[in-house]
């Protein structure tokens, strides 16, 4: 069990909903809060029942059934020297029931995480969701794939990151990395696929956080481009995502 955390007046532990002292009320009334895969990322949808000076959600994951849980990080909002956490804002006082949605696009279709949320509130408060787990896909039991491109693993990458894709027929692969500023970084050439998922480490695409000419990459944002052809060439799909490289 994860030792409590301890915020001002209040202490609580993610395994249980929280722990109330000196009869101070939670920054929410949590009425649900589920996970669900959507195979190149996770949704996660939590409803209140009421929310009485409540500031916002951080929210947790862990990778591993005895990792650490981490909060995750806002890559549209860090910089390369200060990491922000992500936040989903609360709306302060109401007394009905709402709706919230948060995507993790960060995520391997195999792997299977574990995430929990941490409620802040007024006066220094702070409750934790009870654990939701979501597992990963298995390889063997996937059928009808069609071709997609998901999110690297990890983003941000330091300075190495895996690319993971789907085929729903052979073809040959191809990836081209560019800057912010559409400049070429580098190009990799995975070969001839056969349908399926690649999602591992021993079997998605890899870039080293290097350039062409070996040097390592500075911190910053990068755009991964799969190109996806025929055998004769005939005809080509491209796709392209968005990664971060924070050293």
């Amino acid at each position: 069990m994860q030792t409590p955390i301890e915020w001002g007046m209040f202490q609580a532990n993610p395994e249980h909903t929280g722990v109330y002292i000196n009869n101070l009320p939670p920054p929410d009334v949590l009425a649900a809060f589920t996970g669900k895969r959507e195979f190149n990322q996770i949704r996660l949808n939590w409803t209140t029942q009421g929310e009485y000076g409540n500031l916002g959600w951080r929210i947790y994951r862990r990778e591993t059934p005895d990792g650490e849980f981490k909060p995750l990080i806002d890559t549209y909002r860090s910089t390369i020297d200060r990491p922000v956490e992500a936040l989903v804002k609360g709306r302060g006082y109401s007394n009905s029931e709402r709706d919230y949605v948060f995507f993790d696009e960060d995520t391997s279709p195999l792997a299977t995480y574990s995430y929990y949320l941490e409620n802040r509130g007024l006066l220094g408060r702070i409750s934790h969701s009870p654990i939701v787990t979501i597992e990963g896909l298995k390889a063997v039991t996937i059928g009808g794939l069609k071709t997609e491109l998901y999110q690297s693993f990890p983003n941000p990458g330091n300075p190495e990151t895996w690319l993971p894709f789907a085929l729903g027929a052979t073809a040959h692969v191809s990836v081209t990395i560019r800057s912010a500023s559409g400049e070429i970084v580098r190009k990799l050439d995975l070969g001839e696929r056969g349908a399926g998922l690649y999602a591992t480490k021993s079997n998605a695409g890899h870039w080293d956080g290097q350039n062409e000419l070996g040097e390592t990459v500075a911190s910053g944002i990068y755009y991964y481009t799969f190109t996806i052809s025929d055998r004769d060439g005939s005809y080509a799909q491209e796709m392209t995502r968005r990664l971060v490289i924070l050293k």
